[in-house]
């Protein structure tokens, strides 16, 4: 028998032992629940809060970057002066105390139910005082405020055959032009009478207006439903509301103060005078503006 070399049998032996392994149940390895061990570039750590970092974000370094301080920037907007304000304050008022007697017309108005030109005249009068004592330090804004007033002193005329009142309008009329004289021989002094005769500088309605275009939608119909009828009303109040507006516009820049108030007052008295409350209405001040615009004062 030939003898067996030693690395023949530590070559045997391993054999044996690879067939033993084979034969062996595999052992179960603990699975980790800790992922840090997922990642093998390091060894986890055991400090579990070093996964969060709690480093902070680096900042800028002053020296590399400047930083300029900003110059606050002054606005340009001027505060509202007490002139405007107390005019606009004024202005509004009337515009909610005429809104608000429009809200009451009824088609039979008597002493007890619904408005009329009585009630507008005796509403725009209470502001005669107000006015009169802002006319002693600045004649224009009282002026152009008493002539904002005038406008809103009769309400709508059109609405029924009773809307001009039953001859209550003389008293408040004469009040309102009592003061208006006053107002114009202060402003007269203050500035001056202006430049005459400006061309622009009176304002004259078109016949463009929405009530206008609404009638012309209709085609001359005479008898209107209660839809249309409700139609005609908005749009003629919509149409005296806009005119209001550009008159007040105008009235603000005219150089031709005396002959742009004449205009607005004439035209106003001839309309009211269709319904027999125009006698009162501005008498004096009329007189006194034609006088003016003559050379007569």
């Amino acid at each position: 028998m030939a003898p067996t070399l030693k690395r023949g049998r530590e070559a045997d032996a391993l054999d044996e032992d690879q067939d033993d392994l084979s034969t062996r149940p595999a052992k179960l390895v603990k699975s980790s629940s800790d992922i840090r061990s997922f990642f093998t570039s390091s060894p986890p750590s055991s400090n579990a809060t070093a996964l969060v970092s709690t480093t902070k974000p680096r900042t800028k370094n002053a020296s590399a970057e400047p930083i300029t301080k900003k110059t606050p920037v002054k606005t340009t907007a001027k505060k509202a002066s007490a002139k405007s304000t107390t005019t606009t304050k004024k202005t509004g008022s009337i515009d909610s105390d005429y809104a608000r007697l429009l809200k009451d017309y009824v088609y039979n108005p008597n002493g007890w139910n619904g408005v009329t030109a009585d009630n507008f005249s005796s509403e725009m009068a209470v502001y005669t005082p107000a006015i009169t004592k802002l006319g002693e330090t600045r004649s224009k804004d009282a002026f152009n405020l008493l002539m904002y007033a005038s406008e809103h002193c009769y309400g709508d005329l059109e609405f029924c055959f009773k809307s001009s009142g039953f001859g209550e309008t003389e008293e408040p009329f004469k009040e309102m032009d009592e003061a208006m004289v006053k107002i114009i021989e202060k402003r007269v002094v203050e500035e001056g009478k202006g430049e005459m005769g400006v061309v622009g500088d009176v304002y004259v309605a078109d016949g463009n207006g929405e009530l206008a275009a609404f009638m012309e939608e209709l085609g001359g119909k005479e008898r209107l439903n209660k839809s249309e009828r409700g139609k005609q009303l908005k749009y003629r109040r919509l149409d005296f509301k806009n005119g209001v507006a550009k008159r007040r516009e105008l009235r603000e820049v005219a150089r031709d103060w005396i002959g742009n108030a004449l205009a607005d007052l004439v035209r106003t008295r001839d309309f009211i005078e269709q319904y027999g409350i125009g006698e009162f209405y501005f008498a004096h001040s009329i007189a006194k503006l034609e006088g003016m615009k003559v050379g007569e004062a």
